[in-house]
């Protein structure tokens, strides 16, 4: 009988992974004539095992390798010990979501160093926008609720800016992704003061 390795789920995406796993650790865009391209760094047991490159506007991906040992059939065959929301994952979309794991990082990092903090509308697909809210929330804080966090009259913008019946909002609360309240539902429970 054999034992899938310990899985972590990684926060951003909810990508469930072995606790030893690539990682994409820089990207960059470069202009071409057919648009923009995004190659992205993957390194894995701290070594760099290739690039994840493709189309900036969302198109496919592919992974190049730095050499003959990281060949696409070893991203296949750590893909398999993959999981999102439950369901197993195909290489493609493993190297979608390790570049949207990377992406709402950095633009974290970008905003928590400006005292700032980053909101996502987020459906079945994934996520779908992300803005940064000029309010502050201290690095790893537990136990915030996002009233606590975020006015009601910014939780009311979000709410003008993308209303789908299938997505919702979250922001980031210094550990975890947590959901915004409808602006009605807040005023409800008194939780907008």
């Amino acid at each position: 009988m054999t034992t899938r390795p310990e899985a972590i789920t990684l926060p951003h995406t909810g990508l469930q992974v072995p606790a030893n796993h690539p990682h994409v650790v820089s990207m960059s865009s470069l202009p071409t004539p057919n648009g923009t391209t995004l190659v992205a760094l993957v390194r894995f047991d701290d070594r760099d095992v290739g690039t994840i490159e493709g189309t900036a506007d969302g198109g496919d991906l592919w992974f190049r390798p730095a050499g003959s040992a990281d060949n696409p059939a070893r991203l296949e065959k750590f893909a398999v010990q993959c999981r999102h929301h439950g369901q197993p994952v195909t290489d493609g979309h493993l190297m979608k979501l390790l570049v949207e794991e990377w992406q709402i990082n950095n633009q974290l990092l970008k905003a928590i160093a400006e005292g700032q903090t980053v909101a996502r509308f987020a459906g079945d697909s994934g996520t779908l926008l992300t803005l940064t809210l000029r309010v502050f929330v201290q690095p790893q804080a537990t136990g915030l609720s996002v009233a606590a966090v975020v006015p009601a009259d910014v939780v009311a913008a979000l709410a003008e800016v993308a209303d789908d019946p299938g997505g919702h909002w979250q922001v980031w609360t210094g550990a975890v992704w947590q959901q915004v309240q409808e602006p009605e539902a807040a005023e409800q429970d008194g939780s907008d003061r």
